[in-house]
């Protein structure tokens, strides 16, 4: 009994471990405010030419990624939508909609025209539809299309109009199990699937019988439930079955066997509700789960536990409500889901690529303030992060959740200040802090006790200033830390000793004016800083002396800017700097010259703060107007702002990390990202060109029928 419950609490750490990895997924919400009919949106298509065709219970809705074009029933339109109350949608190859009713019957939209021809119940007729409240409408592979009623399944004959009926038969076992049809679906074999109020079905398109599936209570390898609402083919074969009040089914065609994954409140990894609205697999093989009042669950199949996504009151970019309707993925791998009530949610994996912490006032373990100076990725894989206001945040990238550590007036074991510029890891593992206006910090994680360091004004060999802005460790262990309005100082930790570098109008080999914002040791031993006001500076620890390189006017090869917030040395050993307002410096060491890159070589914004190199040798760089993807070898540069996920278009100088993994970070003005370079790929799928209307003198032609032109345009 012991070792099962230590089998069972080592899964359970592993599952939740494992769960916290899955990215966090956004939603972007798309609601009545943006165009949309109505906020319950039952059904979800794409059509030939890529828009987006969502069916409300108020008509249906034409999306082109901007705006939406409502199409609703017109009583004076014999050519309009039979009723507003759509249910179902389907393009079929011919790129036709079909859209089912409450109560209107099946309607043929030709998007092309924009009219749509009805089919409905006549009780005089019976070729004609079997009733007007129908369900899914399925294309099998010979073009004929296959609907459900509220009075059996129906088979459409497109030449004549005329429908076919299946319906149950009490005295046939080989008849459909009932006549009230909601679901219809063809697997890769081109057999017809039929979920009904009273069981599953399949149907022999040879023989023209049923074959049926129902739940037996002695059976726990039989469906679960008889009413079916979902039925989906994965891309492995299984065929999955939802259902109302019984949860979801695997059946196995080998076995003829059903697997059950129901809801069970002790169980997190479960289920999240036992009424599976629909199921879809998309490209990466995931499969979603679509529920009523369990929001959205992702089906790990590979343990068979479930992920839940539900609404957050507090949470705007979370699912807006937990009664999920449909799932759809586009073209461009952005997935759709429509609620009952609460519009449309869309996940864009592009986007969302893009990891995004930020402040949540409803939230006590988020980000702490959203103005992000410093990150820092320690050791143990926690994630330091510095902001201005807001002391320290600091996350665990298993739990997702922040901790802090904050001012206490009351305390010296506290953080001297909540200005937290630059955080930095030393080869021991102690934590540096520096704060503005409050000094350097001295932090160790496992005493959990901070040392404080700050300027004595008796002390001409104590810290320079209280304002840190960099810190860096040498190959020796010798600490330097820069500062906003005090030079540079070195720190012995072994004697406890400080060394204060002061800018000197009067000495050219003095470090150069104004405040510190980087610091780099190189290759060979040479110190590097970066000034706000005097350009970059090479230290020789040796002589003591430092030598200047400042931007002139008549130099097109000199440093392009005097602000400089960053130095990297690349795997080749070359030198990179940012600057505030000349874009980003290659230096040469061979002959002293600068070759600048900037907004007219494809860089994003000249004010740039940070420049993180990839695994591939591209380097991220940080900007005021989002990040620059740069390959040095190409000098080629893509382009990134906060349509893409970025916390924003606005970045902070200091606020740039290479974690474990080769796991990037940039904080801004609206928090952080964290995101793998490999995982931010071009989108593939460029959005094509559609012309949807044409007009001349603001009269809108018909675009069915030839345009004769007085003149050329």
């Amino acid at each position: 009994m012991n070792l099962i419950k230590a089998i069972a609490c080592i899964l359970t750490i592993f599952l939740s471990s494992n769960f916290a990895q899955i990215k966090n997924i956004r939603f972007e919400r798309i609601s009545t405010a943006s165009g949309l009919s109505h906020p319950t949106v039952t059904s979800i298509c794409k059509d030939s030419i890529g828009f987006l065709w969502f069916g409300t219970i108020d008509g249906l809705n034409c999306y082109d990624g901007y705006s939406f074009k409502v199409y609703k029933h017109d009583p004076s339109n014999p050519n309009s939508l039979s009723t507003n109350f759509i249910r179902t949608l389907t393009v079929d190859r011919f790129g036709i909609i079909w859209i089912t009713t409450i109560g209107g019957g099946l309607n043929e939209f030709n998007p092309y025209t924009g009219n749509f021809k009805h089919y409905k119940h006549s009780p005089e007729d019976p070729n004609s539809l079997s009733h007007n409240t129908c369900g899914w409408v399925t294309e099998d592979n010979n073009g004929n299309l296959w609907v459900a009623t509220d009075n059996g399944l129906d088979l459409l004959n497109r030449e004549t109009g005329k429908f076919s009926h299946f319906r149950h038969n009490p005295n046939d076992p080989n008849s459909i199990s009932s006549n009230t049809v909601i679901y219809t679906y063809k697997d890769r074999s081109g057999t017809l699937w039929i979920g009904t109020t009273d069981g599953l079905n399949r149907f022999d398109h040879q023989s023209q019988t049923f074959t049926r599936y129902y739940n037996n209570q002695k059976d726990k390898f039989s469906l679960s439930n008889n009413l079916i609402l979902s039925i989906y083919e994965d891309k492995s074969g299984s065929i999955w079955i939802g259902t109302r009040g019984g949860g979801l089914n695997r059946f196995d065609r080998s076995t003829n066997k059903f697997r059950r994954f129901l809801y069970d409140p002790n169980n997190s990894y479960s289920l999240s509700s036992n009424i599976v609205n629909s199921i879809f697999e998309d490209t990466e093989r995931t499969l979603w789960i679509g529920t009523e009042g369990g929001g959205i669950n992702i089906l790990d199949k590979s343990n068979s536990t479930f992920f839940n996504y539900k609404n957050n009151p507090r949470d705007s970019e979370s699912l807006s409500n937990n009664n999920a309707a449909v799932a759809f993925e586009d073209r461009f791998g952005t997935i759709w889901i429509s609620t009952w009530g609460a519009g449309i949610c869309k996940y864009s994996r592009l986007k969302h690529r893009f990891q995004h912490f930020t402040h949540n006032p409803f939230e006590p373990n988020s980000l702490n303030n959203n103005f992000v100076l410093s990150i820092c990725e320690d050791r143990q894989g926690i994630v330091w992060v510095g902001t201005l206001g807001g002391g320290i945040s600091k996350l665990n990238l298993n739990s997702g959740k922040f901790s802090f550590l904050l001012n206490d007036p009351k305390s010296q074991n506290s953080l001297s200040g909540n200005d937290v510029w630059k955080i930095y890891e030393d080869r021991n593992g102690i934590i540096w802090i520096g704060a503005e206006r409050n000094g350097l910090n001295r932090y160790d994680p496992i005493t959990k006790r901070f040392t404080h360091y700050k300027h004595d004004p008796r002390n001409k060999n104590s810290l320079r200033d209280n304002s840190v802005t960099s810190i860096y460790e040498d190959k020796s262990g010798l600490l330097w830390i820069g500062t906003r309005w005090g030079g540079l100082s070195s720190f012995n930790q072994k004697t406890n000793k400080w060394e204060n570098f002061l800018y000197d109008p009067k000495d050219s080999t003095s470090i150069a004016e104004g405040s510190i914002w980087t610091i780099l040791e190189d290759k060979f031993d040479n110190l590097w800083i970066g000034t706000s006001k005097g350009g970059l500076c090479k230290f020789n620890k040796a002589a003591n002396r430092f030598r200047r390189y400042w931007h002139d006017p008549v130099d097109s090869k000199s440093l392009s800017y005097n602000d400089v917030r960053m130095i990297h040395e690349d795997k080749e050993g070359t030198l990179w700097i940012c600057t505030l307002g000349g874009g980003i410096n290659k230096f040469d060491s061979g002959t002293e010259q600068f070759t600048s890159f900037k907004e007219i070589d494809g860089l994003s914004n000249n004010f740039t703060y940070g420049l993180l190199e990839d695994d591939a040798g591209c380097f991220w760089i940080s900007t005021n107007k989002g990040l620059s993807k740069f390959n040095p070898r190409t000098g080629k540069f893509r382009n990134y702002c906060s349509a893409d996920g970025l916390q924003a278009d606005e970045f902070n100088t200091g606020a740039f990390f290479r974690g474990k993994g080769g796991v990037l970070y940039f904080g801004g003005v609206n928090g952080f990202n964290r995101f793998h370079p490999k995982d931010i790929i071009a989108n593939p799928y460029p959005p094509p060109v559609v012309i949807t209307s044409f007009r001349i003198d603001d009269q809108s032609l018909n675009k069915d029928a030839p345009i004769f032109l007085q003149k050329s345009l």
